[in-house]
């Protein structure tokens, strides 16, 4: 299976499979990370950027009220549950996002938990925004350090947690909810449909 590089990160089998065999609506969002406090707890979601200006999408924060911006749409969702960091890393310039209320901060200079490309959001769009599951790449991990952030995650927006093992076999993702598993098949190409695995584990 190809793991393919994109002009903003490298990618993986679930995230690639995600976006070619599902409906357009279906919007898969990357958790960056977490901030923790002094206890190590995670207070704040973290979203990374190198550079807020790309040639293909303009100013990420200039655009932020843009109808078009999913990205930053998704964020405004999140920020009504938790608060949200954004930092263009190339400069160390940070924004807060609390209640859809976008405003230019300081570093809050707390650690870093790390889930990029590990913890997902999927932000069904149509008429609506609706968040139908987060979805935690295990990568084979027993116990999977990253599930106490998962579940935060899924309880705070009171949604389903499934889990994802994307790495054992190169044609074959796994999910797994609570009570079932439903294994979605791949190719190099990532063509195929995943909706039927989709109606079977109710997302959607």
């Amino acid at each position: 299976m190809k793991v393919k590089v994109r002009n903003y990160g490298i990618s993986n089998s679930f995230s690639e499979g995600h976006r070619k065999c599902l409906p357009i609506q279906f919007y898969l969002f990357d958790i960056d990370g977490f901030l923790l406090d002094d206890d190590g707890e995670p207070r704040y979601i973290y979203e990374g950027k190198f550079k807020m200006e790309t040639k293909d999408r303009g100013h990420f924060i200039r655009n932020f009220d843009n109808s078009r911006n999913a990205q930053a749409n998704f964020l405004k969702l999140l920020s009504e549950k938790i608060k949200v960091f954004i930092c263009e890393e190339s400069t160390d310039t940070w924004w807060r996002l609390e209640n859809r209320i976008l405003s230019e901060t300081s570093n809050p200079k707390m650690d870093l938990y790390n889930t990029e490309n590990r913890i997902y959001v999927e932000n069904i769009v149509s008429t609506n925004h609706r968040i139908s599951s987060v979805f935690l790449r295990t990568e084979g991990e027993k116990p999977c350090f990253m599930l106490p952030f998962a579940e935060l995650t899924s309880n705070m927006l009171d949604t389903k947690l499934i889990l994802v093992n994307d790495v054992f076999e190169s044609n074959k993702i796994h999910l797994k909810d609570p009570t079932r598993i439903v294994t979605c098949l791949v190719n190099d190409d990532f063509e195929g449909n995943w909706y039927e695995e989709w109606e079977i584990l109710e997302l959607v």
